[in-house]
């Protein structure tokens, strides 16, 4: 198999992605430490060689990415493949039944995987999502209502949930992100 890279030049600035033929690995705003770090991962785990251009599934990507932040996509239909724990991959499925437009708290999504416990494992897992945006980790935030984390910055993070007019507490002005 061979995986697929490119950059994709978004409103919120680079974003690194990583595809077969068939499905979506990487969506992950960008950062050259942790792309080395997520191309040798998915090399390692898959026993794929990669090649830096496009292909199908990342041109569907950067149209359905470019829809959304224009506001005219609210559902993504591209092919994803998820590599982590199985636990991981709970969290990661419970994200994508999170609607547009809604937050939850990581209590809350803890409860959804049925380990309401797990609360500080949610918000790790939440944190090792490798597919932004699509798998909308964005979406959880603090039980108080605060943005909580996000691996690709605060900033980022509340410019989405602006975007899908999502309720939550706000920490920065919003003329900076729009």
């Amino acid at each position: 198999m061979k995986l697929y890279t490119t950059i994709i030049h978004t409103v919120l600035g680079e974003v690194f992605v990583a595809a077969s033929n068939e499905s979506l690995y990487v969506l992950e705003f960008d950062n050259p430490a942790r792309r080395a770090a997520h191309i040798q991962h998915i090399t390692k785990e898959l026993n794929c060689s990669v090649e830096e251009t496009t292909n199908p599934i990342l041109q569907q990507t950067e149209a359905e990415l470019h829809e959304y932040l224009n506001r005219t996509r609210t559902h993504f239909t591209i092919p994803i493949t998820m590599i982590g724990t199985n636990f991981q991959k709970t969290v990661w499925s419970a994200l994508q039944n999170i609607p547009y437009g809604t937050t939850i708290s990581y209590e809350e999504l803890s409860h959804q995987i049925g380990n309401p416990l797990a609360i500080r494992a949610v918000g790790t897992a939440n944190g090792q999502n490798k597919i932004a945006i699509i798998i909308p980790c964005h979406r959880v935030v603090n039980k108080s209502g605060g943005l909580g984390g996000f691996g690709g910055g605060l900033h980022r993070k509340e410019f989405l949930l602006k975007l899908e007019n999502a309720s939550f507490g706000s920490t920065t002005n919003q003329e900076t992100l729009f």
